[in-house]
């Protein structure tokens, strides 16, 4: 068997490295848009929406396998899932994301929270426990409505009617679509969704919105620096008998966009 000279192999390793790199895919930006999720305009209860937040990192090698279990569940109830990426330790990790890192004891990543109540995490890749968990939540009704007003720029409003009585609070995020970065586990063009950059509230955890009865109506309103890729996420919080607070609805809206009440439309006038 004849044996290749050392110039020769080092040349064909030259070239599969170089066409390994202009064979590279580039990454697919998505935008990220909300899909048809079966609301109406009027009814007589309000539209059920869950916040999660998902604790991830472009170190943590299983974290891409988190996004894909969300995801799939995520397709299967369209609208009803808002996702906030909460980054720790990477470029993307905003200055608040230690504070809530810290304030739901996370001590491994991959983990999801799912409506500020810190019982109910999920840490392992499984859509079953996420499905199992939307499932039991979702059927019941929404305590509140929230609309989002952000056409006018450099300001965002933001809109919470009472459907029961009680204490309500206001959590408000800013989060980016559309990042491109390596990401262990799944290579160099990992593309990141939701992922936060800033809270907009005092507190990612709330602002009071006070006692409220059925058929209250309130607004806030805050400022927002122009970006591109960037949506509002707002998450209206109530107080449970145990004195904690729990998120009742969610929404969201991108920046130059508004969206008004949304309604379950089995009920709809």
């Amino acid at each position: 068997m004849k044996v290749k000279p050392l110039w020769i192999c080092l040349l064909l390793l030259a070239f599969s490295a170089c066409v390994g790199i202009h064979e590279e895919e580039e990454p697919v930006v998505v935008p990220v848009i909300d899909p048809e999720d079966g609301s109406a305009d009027i009814g007589t209860r309000f539209f059920h929406r869950l916040f999660v937040y998902e604790f991830t990192a472009t170190w943590c090698q299983y974290c891409p396998n988190m996004n894909v279990a969300l995801e799939a569940v995520r397709a299967e109830w369209p609208g009803r899932i808002i996702p906030v990426a909460v980054h720790q330790y990477d470029d993307m990790s905003a200055r608040v994301c230690d504070t809530i890192v810290s304030h739901f004891s996370i001590s491994g990543f991959p983990h999801l929270i799912f409506d500020f109540d810190g019982k109910a995490r999920i840490q392992q890749q499984d859509p079953a426990l996420i499905k199992d968990y939307v499932e039991q939540v979702l059927p019941s009704a929404a305590a509140c409505g929230v609309a989002i007003d952000a056409e006018q720029e450099g300001r965002v409003q933001i809109k919470v009617k009472a459907a029961e009585a009680g204490e309500y609070a206001l959590s408000a995020a800013l989060v980016e679509d559309g990042i491109v970065a390596r990401q262990t586990g799944a290579g160099d063009n990992y593309v990141n969704n939701a992922v936060l950059r800033a809270t907009l509230t005092a507190s990612f955890a709330g602002e009071p919105l006070g006692n409220l009865i059925a058929g209250d109506e309130v607004t806030r309103s805050f400022p927002v620096d122009p970006g591109e890729n960037l949506r509002i996420v707002a998450c209206v919080l109530k107080r449970m008998d145990d004195g904690s607070f729990r998120a009742v609805n969610a929404a969201q809206c991108a920046l130059n966009k508004k969206i008004d009440y949304r309604y379950e439309p089995d009920l709809q006038d």
